[in-house]
């Protein structure tokens, strides 16, 4: 009973963080297409966050309806002239507009003036990341990428040798390590596997043995050895150009991760689904403001990189298919539009169903499941 009890109250804490976290994204995106629709004299009829039946809401002076949805699984504008959700255009109803009405629609105006729309969400998101990091580096401070240990846990393999915070890995087995990431990765691969690392403290070098202890990550044992970064405090301007480089370095590494899963299966198994992003909301809540306001810059830099890739449904398939229209000066014809949505909207479902199934495996719960229906049937 009491078990229960207690995975409920993390179901619930687990969703309520997951909630909290992707309505706060959601809504910076939308609000970026809403801004910049406005700004360009489009008539915006609904700003949703979440989708389905409606919970509460209110309706502004310039006719938006703003609310909150059911499922909060995201959320949509849904600008005047538009056939659905999606953007996609209404024609018929287009039609039948006055002439001033049809101003009112984003039909009526320039690629260009479309293509900022779109793009207004996912740079909406990158600037969110960078605000949100240049808080975390200017009040926490930012990770040192150098191999010195900035925390030692205790009863772990480095405490038990004699680690201390400050200590720098200058070599592992002799081979020379320049960064923690290099260091972190080399321990990794060596659980239960005794490693000889050359220390540098205060200057002084001295030699040591670590046997990493072995860790489960999902079907993967990995090694560890209970150490964590230096965190190096930062002025506020030093903030802000670290801010930068990181949402630049990590929404590179997100279309560098993207452009290999065609050519690599292990890559497109490490996907998540809204289950390993429910986790990790719930974990950066439980690790204070500072990492989850992390975890959400980061989590806001992949919705803004992938939203700008050029599948239709998406913020880069709609500006591909304005970019389209500037190049030919004229727009794709409703059915062809209408066409392109609907394949897009296929590929962004098996999308989601495939990193749904890699949560369910990663997570266990298809063995769960298939376990108990052994054990009853």
């Amino acid at each position: 009973m009491m078990d229960g009890l207690i995975l409920f109250q993390e179901g619930v804490k687990t969703v309520i963080a997951f909630a909290g976290v992707l309505s706060v994204l959601v809504f910076i995106h939308e609000l970026g297409h809403y801004l910049v629709a406005r700004f360009h004299g489009v008539m915006v009829e609904v700003f949703s966050i979440g989708f389905g039946p409606e919970l509460f809401g209110w309706t502004s002076p310039c006719g938006t309806r703003w609310k909150i949805s059911l499922i909060p699984l995201g959320g949509y504008v849904k600008m005047f002239g538009d056939a659905n959700e999606a953007s996609s255009p209404d024609g018929g109803f287009y039609d039948l507009l006055s002439e001033e009405d049809q101003q009112k629609t984003l039909q009526s105006k320039s690629p260009l003036k479309k293509m900022s729309v779109a793009f207004a969400g996912p740079f909406a998101n990158l600037l969110l990341a960078f605000l949100f990091l240049t808080i975390v580096y200017t009040f926490y401070g930012r990770t040192n990428s150098a191999p010195v240990i900035g925390n030692v846990e205790s009863q772990s393999p480095a405490f038990e040798i004699g680690l201390k915070a400050g200590d720098k890995i200058v070599a592992i087995n002799q081979q020379p390590v320049e960064t923690f990431s290099a260091m972190q990765r080399y321990i990794q691969n060596s659980p239960e596997i005794p490693v000889n690392l050359s220390v540098e403290r205060d200057g002084v070098a001295q030699e040591m043995q670590v046997t990493p202890a072995s860790v489960k990550l999902g079907e993967t044992t990995i090694g560890v050895m209970g150490v964590r970064p230096q965190i190096i405090l930062t002025s506020f301007v030093e903030s802000i150009s670290y801010a930068i480089s990181s949402v630049y370095q990590t929404s590179m590494g997100i279309f560098k991760l993207l452009g290999n899963l065609f050519t690599s299966d292990s890559q497109a198994k490490q996907l998540g689904s809204i289950l390993s992003i429910a986790k990790m909301s719930r974990d950066s809540l439980e690790g204070g403001i500072f990492a989850l306001l992390a975890f959400m810059a980061m989590l806001s830099i992949n919705l803004g990189v992938i939203n700008l890739l050029p599948i239709p449904v998406l913020d880069g398939g709609h500006i591909l298919i304005h970019a389209i229209e500037l190049i030919i000066r004229r727009p794709l014809s409703v059915k062809v539009q209408d066409t392109l949505f609907k394949v897009g909207f296929g590929l962004l479902i098996g999308a989601m169903l495939y990193t749904f199934w890699n949560d369910l495996e990663r997570f266990k719960i298809i063995r769960f499941i298939t376990e108990t229906y052994q054990k009853f049937f």
